[in-house]
């Protein structure tokens, strides 16, 4: 039979709760800034670790990102595989895992995985965001301010089909952000740590400007009503963050040879045509480079650059 796909709504998004780590959500929006509706769901998506650590912005190294992965798998002790909660009219809330395969290739320091074509509607509805909205979601460094960033984005829709924006009540949000009933009891300790320091995030690191109105009865908050809009940023502006961001159409393959980064074609060319002799050569070349450049082990671009640019002497 075949597997029924999660149906969905305009809030949709809005209401999902997540069950995940900061760097496996930043992996997440790597794979959905190339995400097309269009994509075969059962796509496989390999992120390297240098793309990654550019994607992201923080330098990650090859353990790190091994335990990232055996994370995801649920194989990392006191760390949640990523899920996802969604309710289902007609049903309780079911919890779905966010990704179908994980896989670690060792070799070349890849993470490969399959998003869960269960939640296709709800990869589908990440459209809506832009790959630059995904990628300055990543630049978000707030413990929740990821999660508000994806509710206030999935608004447009909502104040497109509907002509105005939701209230949420107090309590809703907070389970939404993934907060127990007596955590930030006190309104003004929820607004003054969570809320306010999500929007202050927002509207400094992405080209949203968000805001909310507090919706009171007497003197209590009940509940808000969030607000958003583009800002339309130059181009001048863009060019910082797009430099930073910049996300390769096509993830190379890199391959680890004695803790030096190797990108595939060099890899192989080098463990085909050179002898062991020119090898330990071409080694020591490379450690010295590394005191007297400051040739980086862990960049397969450039430790690639730098053997084809020493490829004749070594072969000499």
């Amino acid at each position: 039979m075949e597997k029924e796909l999660v149906k969905v709504h305009n809030n949709f998004t809005q209401n999902a709760k997540y069950q995940i780590s900061e760097a496996a959500k930043n992996l997440l929006y790597m794979v959905l800034s190339v995400y097309k509706q269009e994509n075969d769901v059962n796509a496989s998506y390999f992120i390297n670790l240098n793309s990654f650590s550019q994607f992201t912005g923080k330098k990650f190294n090859y353990s790190q990102f091994k335990v990232l992965a055996a994370e995801m798998q649920g194989k990392v002790k006191d760390k949640h595989t990523p899920m996802i909660h969604v309710e289902i009219p007609g049903k309780k809330i079911s919890a779905f895992p966010l990704f179908k395969e994980i896989s670690y290739l060792e070799e070349e320091g890849t993470i490969e995985v399959k998003l869960n074509d269960v939640l296709k509607p709800l990869w589908d509805n990440y459209t809506q965001f832009t790959s630059l909205n995904l990628r300055h979601g990543i630049l978000l460094r707030g413990k929740h301010t990821k999660r508000i960033f994806d509710y206030v984005s999935s608004l447009v829709n909502f104040q497109k089909a509907y002509k105005k924006y939701p209230q949420i009540p107090i309590a809703d949000f907070k389970e939404l952000l993934g907060l127990e009933p007596n955590q930030y009891a006190k309104y003004n300790l929820f607004r003054d740590k969570v809320l306010d320091l999500a929007v202050r995030e927002i509207n400094e690191k992405t080209d949203l400007r968000v805001a909310y109105e507090e919706i009171r009865r007497g003197r209590k908050v009940l509940s808000l009503k969030w607000s958003i809009s583009r800002e339309k940023v130059s181009t001048e502006e863009l060019q910082p963050v797009q430099a930073k961001l910049e996300f390769p159409t096509e993830n190379k393959k890199v391959f680890d040879h004695g803790g030096l980064m190797f990108e595939e074609d060099v890899y192989r060319r080098m463990n085909g045509e050179l002898t062991n002799r020119q090898k330990n050569k071409l080694f020591e070349l490379i450690l010295v480079a590394e005191d007297e450049i400051d040739l980086d082990r862990n960049d397969a671009g450039q430790v690639s650059a730098f053997v084809d640019s020493v490829w004749h002497q070594v072969t000499g």
